[in-house]
């Protein structure tokens, strides 16, 4: 399934929705070894703001 950018669908969605509701934060949590879901949170504009107590990667996308 890779390389059909579902994931970037399914984001583009998740956004339209999130903004429908007036969610300002998105937050996303992924392994460092996945980079396929980090490309993907990056090219959605999610900004890489550390790590949470498990050593995953933590995102965040400012919808204000």
């Amino acid at each position: 399934l890779r390389g059909k950018d579902y994931s970037q669908r399914l984001l583009k969605e998740l956004l339209k929705i999130a903004q429908a509701k007036h969610i300002q934060h998105l937050y996303a949590g992924v392994d460092e070894d996945n980079r396929a879901s980090i490309n993907a949170l990056k090219k959605a504009g999610f900004v890489e703001v550390g790590r949470d107590s498990d050593n995953m990667l933590e995102f965040e996308l400012n919808l204000s």
